[in-house]
Protein backbone atom coordinates (compact mmCIF):
# COMPACT_ATOMS: atom_id res chain seq x y z
CA UNK A 1 0.00 0.00 0.00
CA UNK A 2 0.65 3.77 -0.10
CA UNK A 3 1.81 5.90 2.15
CA UNK A 4 -0.93 7.89 2.17
CA UNK A 5 -0.23 10.89 4.62
CA UNK A 6 -0.46 13.65 2.31
CA UNK A 7 -1.51 16.65 2.87
CA UNK A 8 -5.35 17.20 2.34
CA UNK A 9 -6.35 19.50 -0.45
CA UNK A 10 -8.84 21.38 1.34
CA UNK A 11 -6.54 22.99 3.45
CA UNK A 12 -3.63 22.89 5.49
CA UNK A 13 -4.81 21.13 8.08
CA UNK A 14 -4.89 17.26 8.05
CA UNK A 15 -8.06 15.99 8.52
CA UNK A 16 -8.67 13.36 5.76
CA UNK A 17 -6.64 10.98 3.73
CA UNK A 18 -7.07 8.97 0.77
CA UNK A 19 -7.63 5.37 0.61
CA UNK A 20 -7.17 4.61 -2.27
CA UNK A 21 -4.69 5.66 -5.41
CA UNK A 22 -4.98 4.86 -9.47
CA UNK A 23 -1.85 3.75 -10.98
CA UNK A 24 -1.10 2.06 -14.65
CA UNK A 25 -1.03 -1.62 -14.08
CA UNK A 26 2.72 -3.21 -15.06
CA UNK A 27 0.88 -5.73 -17.30
CA UNK A 28 -1.21 -3.72 -19.25
CA UNK A 29 -0.58 -0.16 -18.39
CA UNK A 30 -4.26 -0.40 -17.50
CA UNK A 31 -5.80 1.64 -14.86
CA UNK A 32 -5.62 0.13 -11.62
CA UNK A 33 -7.15 0.79 -7.86
CA UNK A 34 -3.96 0.50 -5.22
CA UNK A 35 -4.93 0.56 -1.66
CA UNK A 36 -3.56 2.85 1.37
CA UNK A 37 -1.44 1.43 4.35
CA UNK A 38 -4.57 2.02 6.31
CA UNK A 39 -6.66 0.43 4.16
CA UNK A 40 -4.21 -2.45 3.35
CA UNK A 41 -4.06 -2.70 7.43
CA UNK A 42 -7.80 -3.05 7.58
CA UNK A 43 -7.82 -5.79 5.08
CA UNK A 44 -5.20 -7.70 7.28
CA UNK A 45 -6.48 -7.02 10.27
CA UNK A 46 -10.06 -8.52 9.79
CA UNK A 47 -8.59 -11.26 6.80
CA UNK A 48 -10.47 -9.79 4.08
CA UNK A 49 -10.27 -10.09 0.41
CA UNK A 50 -8.11 -6.89 -1.75
CA UNK A 51 -10.92 -6.73 -3.68
CA UNK A 52 -11.90 -2.98 -4.14
CA UNK A 53 -14.76 -1.70 -5.34
CA UNK A 54 -15.31 2.44 -5.86
CA UNK A 55 -19.22 3.84 -5.56
CA UNK A 56 -19.86 7.04 -5.07
CA UNK A 57 -20.46 6.86 -1.40
CA UNK A 58 -17.50 5.20 -0.80
CA UNK A 59 -15.58 2.09 -1.08
CA UNK A 60 -16.60 -1.88 -1.12
CA UNK A 61 -14.43 -3.93 0.87
CA UNK A 62 -14.88 -7.26 1.53
CA UNK A 63 -18.89 -6.60 1.60
CA UNK A 64 -18.17 -3.52 3.86
CA UNK A 65 -18.66 0.10 2.53
CA UNK A 66 -16.56 2.74 4.16
CA UNK A 67 -17.99 6.19 3.59
CA UNK A 68 -15.54 8.54 1.79
CA UNK A 69 -15.27 12.27 0.18
CA UNK A 70 -14.34 14.01 -2.80
CA UNK A 71 -11.31 11.77 -4.48
CA UNK A 72 -12.11 8.51 -1.72
CA UNK A 73 -10.88 10.28 1.04
CA UNK A 74 -11.52 9.38 4.53
CA UNK A 75 -12.42 12.01 7.49
CA UNK A 76 -10.08 11.03 9.97
CA UNK A 77 -12.13 10.56 13.83
CA UNK A 78 -8.83 11.31 15.95
CA UNK A 79 -8.72 9.56 19.51
CA UNK A 80 -7.49 10.96 22.70
CA UNK A 81 -5.65 7.56 23.09
CA UNK A 82 -3.57 7.68 19.93
CA UNK A 83 -2.37 11.24 20.26
CA UNK A 84 0.74 11.95 22.48
CA UNK A 85 0.40 11.31 26.12
CA UNK A 86 -2.77 8.75 25.10
CA UNK A 87 -2.81 5.43 26.60
CA UNK A 88 -1.79 3.57 23.39
CA UNK A 89 0.93 5.36 22.86
CA UNK A 90 4.36 2.94 23.44
CA UNK A 91 8.00 3.85 23.65
CA UNK A 92 10.11 1.74 21.62
CA UNK A 93 12.73 2.03 24.59
CA UNK A 94 10.60 0.35 26.79
CA UNK A 95 9.60 -2.75 24.11
CA UNK A 96 13.33 -3.49 23.89
CA UNK A 97 14.13 -2.44 27.36
CA UNK A 98 11.54 -5.32 28.74
CA UNK A 99 9.34 -2.70 30.58
CA UNK A 100 6.78 -3.43 28.40
CA UNK A 101 4.28 -6.45 29.21
CA UNK A 102 4.61 -8.00 25.01
CA UNK A 103 0.89 -9.63 25.94
CA UNK A 104 -0.78 -5.79 25.96
CA UNK A 105 0.67 -5.51 22.22
CA UNK A 106 -0.67 -9.08 21.17
CA UNK A 107 -3.54 -9.27 18.52
CA UNK A 108 -2.76 -5.50 17.84
CA UNK A 109 -2.06 -3.47 15.00
CA UNK A 110 0.76 -1.75 15.40
CA UNK A 111 2.21 1.55 13.62
CA UNK A 112 6.24 2.23 14.14
CA UNK A 113 7.44 5.65 13.61
CA UNK A 114 8.61 8.47 15.74
CA UNK A 115 5.66 10.64 17.08
CA UNK A 116 7.57 13.86 18.95
CA UNK A 117 7.21 17.25 17.47
CA UNK A 118 11.04 16.71 16.10
CA UNK A 119 9.70 14.29 13.68
CA UNK A 120 11.19 14.92 10.65
CA UNK A 121 7.23 14.77 9.06
CA UNK A 122 4.88 16.94 10.82
CA UNK A 123 1.26 18.07 9.71
CA UNK A 124 -1.16 20.87 10.57
CA UNK A 125 -3.81 19.00 12.53
CA UNK A 126 -7.35 19.91 14.56
CA UNK A 127 -5.87 18.14 17.56
CA UNK A 128 -2.31 17.64 19.36
CA UNK A 129 0.44 19.76 20.96
CA UNK A 130 0.76 22.88 18.90
CA UNK A 131 -1.68 22.18 16.17
CA UNK A 132 0.01 19.31 14.47
CA UNK A 133 0.71 15.78 14.27
CA UNK A 134 3.44 13.32 13.19
CA UNK A 135 2.93 10.83 10.09
CA UNK A 136 3.25 8.58 12.61
CA UNK A 137 -0.11 9.60 14.61
CA UNK A 138 -1.37 10.57 11.98
CA UNK A 139 -1.55 7.16 10.37
CA UNK A 140 -2.41 5.49 13.56
CA UNK A 141 -5.59 7.78 13.58
CA UNK A 142 -6.40 6.68 9.99
CA UNK A 143 -6.45 2.76 10.76
CA UNK A 144 -8.19 3.20 13.97
CA UNK A 145 -10.94 5.28 12.24
CA UNK A 146 -11.05 2.50 9.79
CA UNK A 147 -10.48 -0.29 12.06
CA UNK A 148 -13.37 1.05 14.82
CA UNK A 149 -15.75 2.11 12.32
CA UNK A 150 -15.97 5.67 13.81
CA UNK A 151 -16.63 7.51 10.44
CA UNK A 152 -17.25 10.99 10.22
CA UNK A 153 -19.61 12.70 7.59
CA UNK A 154 -20.40 16.78 7.22
CA UNK A 155 -23.53 17.52 7.51
CA UNK A 156 -25.39 19.02 4.79
CA UNK A 157 -25.56 22.30 3.62
CA UNK A 158 -29.41 22.28 3.64
CA UNK A 159 -29.60 20.37 6.85
CA UNK A 160 -27.34 22.81 8.70
CA UNK A 161 -29.10 25.75 7.61
CA UNK A 162 -32.25 24.32 8.49
CA UNK A 163 -31.25 23.34 12.26
CA UNK A 164 -29.10 26.66 12.71
CA UNK A 165 -32.49 28.08 11.08
CA UNK A 166 -34.67 27.06 13.79
CA UNK A 167 -32.58 27.52 16.01
CA UNK A 168 -32.88 31.26 15.33
CA UNK A 169 -36.13 31.19 15.10
CA UNK A 170 -37.03 30.12 18.56
CA UNK A 171 -34.43 32.56 19.85
CA UNK A 172 -36.16 35.12 18.05
CA UNK A 173 -39.84 34.05 19.90
CA UNK A 174 -37.83 33.74 22.85
CA UNK A 175 -36.71 37.66 22.73
CA UNK A 176 -40.20 38.61 21.34
CA UNK A 177 -42.41 37.14 23.84
CA UNK A 178 -40.17 37.76 26.93
CA UNK A 179 -38.59 40.91 28.62
CA UNK A 180 -35.79 42.74 27.28
CA UNK A 181 -33.30 41.32 29.86
CA UNK A 182 -33.95 37.85 29.28
CA UNK A 183 -32.66 38.31 25.50
CA UNK A 184 -29.10 37.82 26.52
CA UNK A 185 -29.60 35.09 28.64
CA UNK A 186 -31.88 33.24 25.99
CA UNK A 187 -29.11 33.82 23.77
CA UNK A 188 -26.27 32.38 25.99
CA UNK A 189 -28.32 29.19 26.25
CA UNK A 190 -29.45 28.63 22.46
CA UNK A 191 -25.65 29.01 22.03
CA UNK A 192 -24.96 26.53 25.07
CA UNK A 193 -27.88 23.93 22.97
CA UNK A 194 -25.98 24.42 20.01
CA UNK A 195 -22.57 24.02 20.82
CA UNK A 196 -24.12 20.96 22.35
CA UNK A 197 -25.45 19.29 19.45
CA UNK A 198 -22.90 19.36 17.56
CA UNK A 199 -20.92 17.94 20.07
CA UNK A 200 -23.57 15.63 20.16
CA UNK A 201 -24.06 14.68 16.42
CA UNK A 202 -19.61 14.58 15.93
CA UNK A 203 -20.42 11.50 18.85
CA UNK A 204 -22.50 10.16 16.10
CA UNK A 205 -20.89 10.25 12.86
CA UNK A 206 -22.36 13.84 11.33
CA UNK A 207 -20.26 17.07 11.53
CA UNK A 208 -22.02 20.35 12.24
CA UNK A 209 -20.95 23.74 11.34
CA UNK A 210 -20.72 25.46 14.65
CA UNK A 211 -20.41 29.22 13.49
CA UNK A 212 -23.72 28.65 11.03
CA UNK A 213 -25.71 28.13 14.49
CA UNK A 214 -23.43 30.99 16.67
CA UNK A 215 -24.24 33.53 13.28
CA UNK A 216 -27.74 32.95 13.50
CA UNK A 217 -28.37 32.84 16.84
CA UNK A 218 -26.01 36.20 17.32
CA UNK A 219 -27.85 37.87 14.13
CA UNK A 220 -31.82 36.33 15.48
CA UNK A 221 -31.20 38.29 18.65
CA UNK A 222 -29.84 41.13 17.75
CA UNK A 223 -32.73 41.69 14.64
CA UNK A 224 -35.37 40.90 17.56
CA UNK A 225 -33.93 42.46 20.42
CA UNK A 226 -36.02 45.96 20.97
CA UNK A 227 -34.53 49.27 20.43
CA UNK A 228 -33.88 51.57 22.80
CA UNK A 229 -35.25 55.05 22.11
CA UNK A 230 -32.21 57.82 22.17
CA UNK A 231 -33.03 60.54 24.36
CA UNK A 232 -34.79 64.04 22.61
CA UNK A 233 -33.33 67.25 23.48
CA UNK A 234 -35.41 69.87 24.45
Amino acid sequence: GFDNVVSDPEGSVMRTVPLVAAEPAPETNAPRIVPSVSLISLIRARHLTESLTETAGGIEVGGDLIPTERDQRVRLSFGPSLLPGGDHIVSALDVTEGRIDMTRLEDSTVVVGPIGTASPRQFAAPVGPGGSLSSTLIQANAINTLLSGQFLRPAGTTAVSVMAGAAAFMIALVVLLLPAWFAPIGALAAAAAWFGLTRWAAGHGSLLDPLAGFVAIGAATVATTPKTPAPENN
